[in-house]
């Protein structure tokens, strides 16, 4: 099992992201006005990650955007490259801007707790480079993602992962996790994730992304909701950490609702089981009036109740 603590390298392939490419003299321009982190002015070798809004300011994809000698690379989430790609589409009206995909071309993976055992010349934060490992050119991302990780590998679609084995201290074998026990890491460690904490029923700034959001830069679509929730301190709802009183065997999809007293406190976002606690744990998308630790809340499910509470950390040993 993948611990919470876990603190030596581990690897995940990111199986369903997407790779496109925008090329053009506005092809940043554009993309800063679709999105809430400024990326006009990047250069060759800048890496940055942004979100996608619309215009009600609600979550369409967090992207990561690399400058290249040809334009722009624009690395979706799991299963979002076509609606990026149509979104995109959408706001080309007159733009010198042209779109192509790469996705095919390459494996993407991160890798995460690195803590130094990296033997290769990094990029520095914010920046991406290529390099040569285990003898395979690969281009390597260094971002500190909101949905977890520093490093993006873009490895060719035909390379061996032990290119990726090569960029580590002689000995040091990075964990491969199953999505279960990610997803456990990813909770108890108050991580979001896409199709889950990030979607569009909530914003940035509620759902663990506002730290890529630039509110100097301008105006983007969905711009003036954020600003106006951060203005007047309007932001209804935080991602917050949840433990059950016993495991659910059943199904809970993200979204599902949460109660206290009655009324509605927010909405569950992930789930998983955890063995050491012998419960099920969960991230929640919680109004502001139950997000104190201990707040109690329940959930309806196929007739039966199940109840749970807030909490700043699972089991006391965070």
């Amino acid at each position: 099992m993948l611990e919470h603590s876990i603190d030596s390298p581990f690897l995940r392939k990111l199986e369903g992201y997407g790779i496109i490419n925008a090329k053009g003299a506005e092809a940043l321009d554009l993309l800063n006005r679709l999105s809430t982190n400024r990326v006009v002015g990047m250069t060759q070798g800048d890496a940055r990650e942004t979100v996608l809004t619309n215009e009600k300011g609600r979550i369409i994809d967090v992207v990561t955007v690399l400058a290249c000698e040809e334009g722009l690379c624009i690395l979706t989430s799991e299963g979002k490259e076509a609606e990026v790609a149509a979104w995109l589409d959408k706001y080309t009206i007159m733009e010198d801007v042209s779109y192509s995909s790469s996705t095919d071309e390459y494996q993407l993976f991160r890798l995460y707790n690195t803590n130094g055992s990296l033997t290769v010349d990094t990029p520095g934060p914010g920046r991406w480079k290529q390099l040569e490992s285990g003898g395979t050119e690969l281009h390597m991302v260094a971002q500190e993602s909101v949905t977890g990780g520093k490093y993006t590998i873009m490895l060719p679609q035909d390379a061996e992962r032990t290119a990726i084995q090569a960029l580590l201290e002689a000995g040091t074998e990075p964990k491969e996790p199953s999505d279960e026990e990610y997803r456990l890491w990813r909770i108890r460690n108050g991580i979001p994730a896409v199709g889950y904490e990030l979607t569009d029923l909530v914003n940035p700034l509620e759902s663990g992304a506002g730290k890529v959001v630039d509110f100097e830069k301008g105006c983007y679509i969905g711009q003036e909701v954020i600003a106006r929730l951060d203005s007047y301190d309007k932001v209804q709802r935080k991602l917050r950490k949840l433990q059950f009183d016993t495991k659910i065997e059943a199904a809970i999809e993200p979204g599902t609702a949460l109660l206290s007293g009655g009324k509605n406190a927010g909405f569950i976002t992930s789930v998983a089981f955890d063995p050491e606690l012998e419960t099920t744990i969960g991230l929640g998308c919680i109004r502001n009036a139950y997000t104190a630790e201990g707040s109690e809340l329940e959930l309806l499910l196929d007739d039966s109740t199940y109840r749970l509470r807030v909490v700043e950390s699972f089991g006391g040993n965070e």
